[in-house]
């Protein structure tokens, strides 16, 4: 697995093999909102020099609540430019807590957009058997 970015907020680590991309949150809750910006900015660049086909998020360790206006901004940019790219799954690590706290209107077990499959995940070796279902999948 190689480093694409590496500081005390984000690590983004690239796996070519698994055509895996690795992004790691570690934000304070008084991170400034063009700080997150710009760690956000360094995720749009590794999606484009990689393309890959899964990507973990993991945002267990992040206490930076995006303020919906970023959120919003946040949206317009991402969702596209995955199915662009052609990313099969994208897979969000959250903390137990965080999970109980969404509302059951805006929580699904499985989100499809396009070709992009969004789930929510807890344990992240759930997460690679659910990128390995993918895989099976397309040898079929």
């Amino acid at each position: 697995m190689s480093i694409f970015f590496h500081n005390d907020k984000l690590k983004i680590y690239h796996d070519e093999e698994k055509r895996l991309l690795n992004v790691r949150y570690k934000t304070p809750e008084n991170l400034s909102d063009k700080e997150y910006l710009s760690l956000f900015e360094q995720y749009l660049k590794a999606l484009e020099k990689y393309a890959p086909s899964f990507v973990i998020i993991d945002v267990r360790n992040s206490q930076y609540a995006i303020p919906v206006e970023i959120q919003e901004k946040v949206s317009e940019m991402v969702g596209p430019l995955h199915i662009k790219l052609g990313t099969l799954r994208l897979a969000l690590l959250t903390s137990p807590e965080f999970i109980v706290q969404l509302s059951y209107e805006l929580i699904v077990e499985e989100a499809k957009v396009g070709n992009l499959l969004i789930a929510y995940f807890t344990n992240e070796k759930e997460v690679f058997k659910w990128f390995k279902r993918e895989k099976r999948k397309k040898k079929l």
